[in-house]
């Protein structure tokens, strides 16, 4: 069938949905190796196949979440920040996958993804997601494994001037560490300038950060604004982590995201439950 997007907002006007895809566009795929045949074919058979023209929205920043493996084509993830939108990065490998942080996290999708060219990809919704974990093992920890990769940010976008926020402060600071901290234990991407060493002081772009942490650190955000000695909310507010909860109530909170935390977020939100996931 022919589905048209209906805010118009991209560049290819129709992308066309089949009801569902073959065993064999996904029995050889890296993705789901050790999964049964059995397994796959119940996931398999309530998979829709996507194609999406060049141009257009696979899926868009802040929509509900659903899990998509690509069969071909190429995608960018596109990623909304206060100077613009970039690109995060590129998927173009067959069994490339999209979607399983919003299910785990019981959270929308943090990033769009755009066709750079024609794409085809199946996509399953929750309950064929949470029957593939359950069942497979070797599925599961292939999607923890990518899980702590994705979280730590080794897919983000390389550092560039103003893209990343800067801690600027001295190393015998305490107040500079506890920023420090707060941003790696939170797997924000930053910069940290010490204002005593040359290389920073010769930094033209931190002329005005420096100068505001005469007398305590500051942070300076992608966006050209200095926080002086934020506390832990005005940071978090700042560098765009989520602060409040997206719903009013959760059937599962755990608290803490090592890779005890992470594997009962995937369990949990493989049974259908909402779940939130809290990292100090």
């Amino acid at each position: 069938m022919r589905v048209q997007d209906p805010r118009g907002e991209t560049s290819a006007p129709f992308a066309t949905v089949r009801s569902v895809i073959e065993f064999g566009d996904l029995r050889d795929l890296p993705l789901f190796e050790g999964v049964s045949d059995a397994t796959l074919s119940r996931v398999v058979a309530h998979a829709a196949d996507v194609r999406v023209d060049a141009g257009q929205w696979l899926v868009r920043e802040g929509e509900a979440a659903a899990f998509y493996v690509l069969l071909s084509g190429a995608y960018d993830l596109m990623k909304r920040y206060p100077d613009g939108e970039r690109r995060i990065a590129v998927r173009d490998q067959p069994g490339d996958w999209l979607g399983e942080l919003p299910i785990v996290f019981g959270a929308p999708f943090f990033a769009g993804a755009r066709a750079a060219t024609a794409l085809r990809v199946a996509r399953f919704d929750r309950p064929q997601f949470g029957q593939l974990v359950r069942e497979s093992s070797a599925f599961e920890e292939r999607l923890k494994a990518g899980i702590q990769v994705r979280v730590e940010g080794l897919e983000t976008q390389a550092a560039g001037e103003l893209h990343i926020p800067i801690v600027i402060g001295r190393a015998s600071d305490p107040d500079c560490h506890g920023l420090r901290d707060f941003l790696s234990r939170n797997r924000v991407r930053f910069e940290w300038a010490d204002p005593d060493d040359e290389w920073v002081a010769a930094r033209r772009d931190l002329q005005s950060a420096i100068a505001a942490a005469a007398d305590c650190p500051v942070v300076l955000l992608p966006d050209g604004r200095i926080l002086p000695s934020p506390t832990q909310s005005q940071l978090a507010v700042g560098v765009g982590l989520r602060v409040e909860p997206a719903s009013e109530t959760y059937d599962l909170v755990v608290v803490g995201g090592g890779p005890t935390g992470l594997a009962a977020a995937v369990y949990g939100a493989s049974e259908g439950l909402t779940t939130l996931l809290v990292e100090g």
